[in-house]
């Protein structure tokens, strides 16, 4: 105890919490590396490793979601499983379950994340790189 010490917490200025940061990092193509051939028509399932490279810990409610490029599947936002709980530094490995083009050719699909504010996010500096699956079908 520290006699004649008085502590205030009447100053609700110094309560003001700072909001968390969203970016994540690629870590590795799990399944399908850049330029792998897949058979024209054909489904095949896309998975990255990616880390929670921010300040905010990613939950149920963040989601991987279609931003540019070949779709290559009719799932726009793919929710992370339910009970996710990914801490920052802590990894996830996401899929994508898609179907080759039919016709030939160099496709590439990218995606990026968002949170439950609908904010959308991804790697680098500006937290705007997608990640993306690149193929040619043969």
């Amino acid at each position: 105890v520290l006699s004649g010490v008085v502590i205030s917490a009447t100053n609700s200025s110094s309560s003001t919490l700072f909001p968390c940061v969203d970016e994540l990092e690629f870590v590795a193509d799990i399944t399908i590396p850049d330029k792998t051939v897949v058979i024209a028509g054909k489904p095949f399932t896309k998975t990255w490793k990616i880390k929670n490279n921010g300040t905010c810990t990613w939950t149920d409610s963040y989601r991987l979601v279609f931003s540019k490029g070949d779709q290559m599947t009719d799932q726009t936002e793919i929710y992370l499983p339910e009970g996710t709980i990914i801490i920052p530094n802590d990894t996830i490995e996401i899929s994508v379950y898609m179907t080759a083009p039919k016709e030939k050719g160099s496709y590439a699909s990218f995606w990026l994340m968002k949170n439950p504010n609908q904010k959308l996010f991804g790697a680098g500096t500006n937290r705007d790189q997608a990640i993306w699956v690149k193929v040619e079908v043969k």
